[in-house]
């Protein structure tokens, strides 16, 4: 999309958008790559993995919040 002005005007649906995206991709590779680590690196990736699904999580709920109050 790049930083087109409609991306501003469009509001919440792009970030709506952005927010389900980066949830999918970080649940996809979550369940691809985790057979295949060991040792620290896979503790390293579970964290940083499970910080961006509820980080990822806790930005689209409160979107709904800051849309629907």
């Amino acid at each position: 999309m790049g930083f087109s002005p409609t991306i501003y005007a469009s509001g919440y649906r792009t970030c709506e958008v952005m927010s389900f995206g980066i949830i999918m991709i970080g649940i996809s590779l979550y369940v691809k790559n985790i057979e295949e680590m060991s040792g620290a690196f896979r503790k390293k990736f579970l964290y940083i993995m499970n910080f961006l699904l509820v980080f990822s999580f806790i930005d689209l709920c409160f979107l709904v919040y800051t849309v629907f109050k």
